[in-house]
């Protein structure tokens, strides 16, 4: 089923503002680095749009950590658990395994919760 366009356009506004907030951080909650590239990293993936957005399971990371997190998963577990509280990978884990329908509404109050303003 292919998305309507003002979906598309919702996902691209949180995109730009979660990854702005995200990177503003400026340093890598692993590591501390604070030059070179930060990125918008994610414990589960960003395909499962439920938790894309949420705080828990995204971090401010340099390229190095990124990666390593992707070629070490166990690693990466025991430093997200570190970032973010101790049972959060368990929980994160769990909530991934829901499946619900994403609606406008979900993406306007990304958009609302993170500095934005929507149009109706």
């Amino acid at each position: 089923m292919r998305k309507s366009k003002p979906i598309k356009n919702l996902k691209y506004r949180c995109d730009i503002l979660v990854g702005k907030k995200c990177r503003s951080l400026g340093h890598c909650e692993i590591c501390g680095k604070h030059w070179g590239v930060m990125e918008w990293a994610h414990f589960t993936s960003r395909r499962n749009i439920r938790l894309r957005y949420d705080e828990r399971n995204y971090a401010c990371l340099c390229i190095s950590d990124h990666q390593r997190g992707h070629r070490d998963p166990i690693w990466f577990s025991i430093e997200w658990d570190k970032m973010r509280g101790a049972g959060t990978v368990e929980q994160l884990r769990i909530e991934a395994a829901k499946a619900e329908p994403i609606r406008e509404d979900f993406y306007r109050r990304v958009i609302e919760e993170n500095g934005g303003a929507t149009k109706r």
